[in-house]
């Protein structure tokens, strides 16, 4: 079905999106000041035309700081779904199409997997690796597997046995051509609309991990790590958590309304 028409959450959810673009490519690019460099004269220092944000106990920029936040956050979110939907795809194609004892092997496996707790699990694969951004990112990528396999199992399964499956096969296409140019695209649909649930997903576990302290590390910063740190300023610095805040809630709302707005439009 082809998207003509957009409606009002849509618009509201790209325009928070592509604000949030514009901050990751500032961050990218370059910040206002160095978000590592410490100054003991600017601790706590209230939001000013300098500081916009105001300075964290450091005396470190916040604002400067929430740039590189939204970058590492969006990227290991990023990552962690790129991850998540490459092997789930091909756990999912290959049991969703063939079935039999490859269906049951790798499913059951899938289904212990998920059988324990997202954040559980991924504070077990956390603690094997070590902390930081890569081992973050590789082990909540490990975690959202299993959710990817059964999505794209349950679509192969409609559309293996279809006639126009059928046909092709019939004509001699290898099942490697039927499963990725001939059903895989079929599962766009779902697939898109799990993809941006998937990323509120991985934003909102990167920032229990960090916020425990088992994700991003300091001096190093991510939208968890800055929240975790203003939680004991709140009413010294207010300002410090609920500009983190304002930020990671605009990040999730903007896929939050593409994903709604997306399955409404895929339903009518």
């Amino acid at each position: 079905m082809k998207i003509n028409k957009m409606n009002g959450k849509m618009y509201i959810g790209a325009i928070l999106l592509i604000l949030i673009f514009l901050f990751v490519l500032w961050g990218i690019i370059g910040t206002p000041y160095d978000p590592k460099a410490m100054d003991a004269s600017m601790r706590l220092a209230k939001a000013s035309s300098k500081h916009i944000m105001g300075c964290d106990q450091f005396g470190r920029d916040i604002f400067s700081r929430v740039l590189i936040g939204i970058r590492t956050t969006f990227t290991i979110a990023l990552g962690t779904n790129l991850i998540g939907v490459f092997f789930g795809t091909l756990i999912g194609a290959l049991t969703g199409y063939y079935g039999g004892w490859i269906d049951q092997i790798l499913m059951r496996f899938n289904d212990a997997i998920l059988s324990f707790p997202s954040i559980l699990l991924a504070l077990v694969f956390i603690a094997l690796m070590g902390c930081g951004t890569y081992q973050i990112m590789i082990a909540m990528g490990i975690v959202f597997v299993p959710s990817y396999a059964r999505i794209v199992r349950s679509e192969f399964m409609k559309c293996r046995n279809r006639e126009y499956v059928q046909s092709v096969r019939l004509m001699g296409a290898s099942d490697l051509r039927i499963m990725f140019i001939h059903i895989f695209p079929n599962t766009r649909q779902t697939l898109i609309a799990s993809l941006i649930i998937g990323f509120n997903n991985a934003v909102l576990c990167e920032a229990a991990m960090s916020f425990l302290g088992l994700g991003v590390q300091p001096p190093d910063a991510s939208l968890g790590l800055m929240l975790s740190d203003a939680q004991a300023f709140l009413f010294s610095a207010p300002l410090y958590a609920l500009t983190v805040g304002i930020v990671m809630v605009l990040l999730i709302l903007s896929f939050a309304l593409l994903s709604d707005a997306i399955s409404e439009v895929y339903h009518a």
